[in-house]
């Protein structure tokens, strides 16, 4: 018999966090608290991209990192973090082959 596990989204959400976290090399307590650091900035939005390529909606982002790391984040914070990056790796060949990496990874 062939069984296939699908993760939860919530294990989904987790799993995305850690391969960002581990692979940029940023504490997980800046990945959602309003850092300005452009290292954090950047995690940030290629966690939220990597949600969209998962079929992850902006509600459950949200209401993962409210239960899981006690911050609210805005709706249009991860549509416009899903968008930049996605503009970005239209022009940045380092960025678009660390997301691909990333999702390899997820």
């Amino acid at each position: 018999m062939n069984i296939t596990y699908q993760m939860t989204k919530e294990e989904a959400l987790q799993k995305i966090e850690k391969v960002v976290i581990d692979k940029l090399q940023v504490p997980v307590e800046s990945l959602f608290h309003n850092s300005k650091k452009r290292n954090h900035i950047d995690a940030r939005q290629i966690f939220f991209y990597l949600c969209k390529d998962r079929n992850i909606r902006p509600c459950y982002i949200q209401d993962y990192i409210l239960s899981e790391h006690n911050h609210k984040m805005a709706h249009s914070n991860i549509l416009y973090g899903q968008e930049k990056i996605k503009n970005y790796m239209r022009v940045d060949t380092d960025l678009r082959d660390l997301v691909k990496e990333l999702k390899c990874l997820v």
